[in-house]
């Protein structure tokens, strides 16, 4: 399978920028995952939900949290 070609428009420095916020929520998610806390508020300690796991699963802050 062919790779679409990379826009030129686009900064290098940005693309790596961005791929290193995610592979860093990526590492957090797993530590989470090991510690037993996945699924918890990171801030209030609340249940995530499913529905809020499965809308993005590297989600750390509940709704409430997030918004405030």
């Amino acid at each position: 399978m062919e790779h679409p070609h990379p826009d030129p428009q686009i900064d290098p420095a940005t693309l790596l920028a961005a791929a290193e916020v995610e592979l860093a929520a990526i590492d957090e998610t797993l530590r989470r995952l090991d510690e037993g806390t996945y699924g918890r508020c990171k801030q209030c300690g609340s249940d995530l939900g499913d529905d809020r796991l499965a809308a993005d699963p590297l989600a750390v802050l509940c709704a409430s949290c997030h918004g405030a």
